[in-house]
């Protein structure tokens, strides 16, 4: 397994595009902790094609999140990863500003749900997710 700890010295507080695709950061549990750096700045997640082991998409999702905040973020693809509906429910309700996000081939939501929403299509993923 390839050691991904260094990336967090690095000083990226104001990073505004991540992108992790098919990356080992899925193996070494950073994926909070990347977020938590550069969650007031961060603009656009890539994190498709990477399956996260038991709740470390979830719990890495949620430092995006602090308490009383919502986020910058403006785009984000997910598409074939093991992200679950309360956690696209939780980018809905905490990013005002998206206008995209990927959720094809997502193996934990149901049917219907896996694909591309862009922009006004933003609103009826919320509509399906009981998000007004």
């Amino acid at each position: 397994m390839e050691d991904m700890t260094p990336l967090l010295g690095l000083p990226f507080t104001e990073l505004e595009q991540l992108y992790l695709s098919s990356s080992p950061i899925r193996l070494n549990n950073l994926l909070g902790p990347l977020l938590q750096k550069c969650r007031h700045t961060l603009r656009i997640l890539h994190i498709e094609k990477n399956i996260f082991s038991g709740d470390d998409l979830v719990t890495g999702l949620q430092e995006l999140f602090p308490p009383n905040s919502t986020s910058v973020l403006e785009m984000v693809n997910a598409a074939e990863t093991n992200i679950s509906q309360s956690s696209v429910e939780n980018i809905l309700r905490h990013c005002q500003k998206l206008h995209y996000i990927n959720l094809s081939s997502c193996r934990a939501l149901p049917r219907g749900m896996k694909r591309e929403y862009k922009n006004k299509e933003i609103a009826k993923l919320k509509s399906f997710c009981g998000i007004k």
